[in-house]
């Protein structure tokens, strides 16, 4: 019997994984940017000019005060809207999901980020909640600041997050398994869970260093770059990932699920040089972009 035909080359894992890790940078350098562009739009609807940055925004209050409305409106806008962006990014794969293209990895990655950063606002808010001066004064931790909320309040807030936590990574499993070009990739628990792991744990941790790289390595980092806060993003969506490959004992995927997509296994040109216009984007505006 070929071997091949049995056995997948060390090629088609290689491009799978890097195709993989391309749509997760690319997703999250969209997110992460569209995060701080809601914020500093919804800043400039209460008068605010803002300096928007990637990984932070600078508010210039032009005589402008700040108050609890104005507060909640603008430090909850990211954590919602990412939220919200997921769950359409997850919708719209749903519909779409029988196509073999590239574009179904990159909504779910999509969706798993958007929740993941409005999931690590949960974490953020117990760091840095009355912590002003802490880097993880950001997001939902203002809010809950200017409203003087108890700090026991905070925690149990952190149950609903949990919970959500919970659901949702249970089930960031299965979109991947779908992507398999064969149903024996996936058609028994240890090759399900080695498919997840080559699909989605190690393009994550591939993409993980390639956008910490992308903030570190430039020659001239601004102060609001908060990289505490992208630890923490990164630290609980490797988790939910984690938890989605132990969860995968749970799965059930059916030969007729299976999409069959043997192209994510080649090159795909079109998303890398996407991912190179978007490092480009964020290079040349490091040092802000002005809303006013």
């Amino acid at each position: 019997m070929d071997q091949s035909r049995t056995t997948e080359q060390w090629y088609s894992k290689l491009f799978r994984v890097l195709n993989s890790a391309i749509c997760f940078t690319l997703a999250y350098i969209i997110f992460t940017y569209l995060f701080w562009f809601v914020t500093g739009f919804v800043g400039r609807a209460c008068k605010f000019d803002a300096f928007v940055y990637y990984f932070g925004v600078k508010f210039i209050l032009n005589n402008h005060v700040w108050n609890k409305t104005s507060v909640a409106l603008v430090y909850s806008a990211g954590p919602v809207f990412s939220l919200m962006l997921g769950l359409f990014c997850l919708y719209i794969y749903k519909k779409v999901k029988d196509a073999k293209s590239l574009l179904n990895v990159f909504l779910i990655w999509c969706f798993i980020i958007g929740t993941g950063i409005f999931l690590s606002q949960g974490v953020i808010a117990i760091l840095g909640t009355y912590n002003y001066k802490s880097d993880y004064y950001h997001g939902l931790s203002v809010v809950f600041s200017w409203w003087k909320l108890p700090v026991i309040f905070i925690y149990l807030l952190d149950i609903p997050f949990a919970l959500l936590f919970l659901y949702l990574s249970v089930n960031y499993a299965r979109p991947f398994l779908l992507f398999a070009y064969s149903f024996s990739k996936v058609n028994k628990l240890p090759r399900r869970r080695k498919y997840f792991f080559e699909t989605a744990i190690v393009p994550f941790a591939v993409g993980a260093f390639a956008t910490s790289l992308t903030t570190l390595t430039h020659p001239q980092l601004p102060r609001h770059v908060n990289i505490p806060v992208h630890i923490v993003y990164m630290s609980v969506i490797g988790a939910a990932l984690l938890l989605a490959w132990y969860a995968i004992s749970f799965i059930d995927v059916l030969k007729t699920d299976v999409t069959r997509f043997k192209s994510f296994q080649a090159p795909n040109i079109a998303f890398a040089v996407l991912l190179g216009i978007a490092w480009l984007f964020v290079y040349i505006t490091f040092r802000g972009i002005y809303i006013s």
